[in-house]
């Protein structure tokens, strides 16, 4: 289920990909650095998560999404 969960988001993202491209929305330059930049974390992001503890991994994914959530509610 999860390989297809994973299709059905790749299928997702890339219509929407097209729909902003075919609207002219898309900045070219800042978003292919920010693609180099998500396809380099996601891989070493899951070298390192292998490595690390699951405590500490869990405790830095709950500290990172309250961090956020805190910042965007106070935006």
């Amino acid at each position: 289920m999860n390989g297809l969960k994973n299709q059905v988001s790749a299928l997702l993202t890339l219509i929407a990909v097209s729909l902003y491209a075919w609207g002219g929305l898309i900045a070219w330059r800042e978003a292919s650095v920010m693609m180099g930049a998500a396809l380099l974390g996601g891989y070493a992001g899951a070298r390192v998560a292998r490595k690390v503890p699951v405590v500490w991994l869990r405790r830095g994914i709950a500290a990172t999404g309250l961090t956020m959530s805190v910042l965007f509610f106070l935006r």
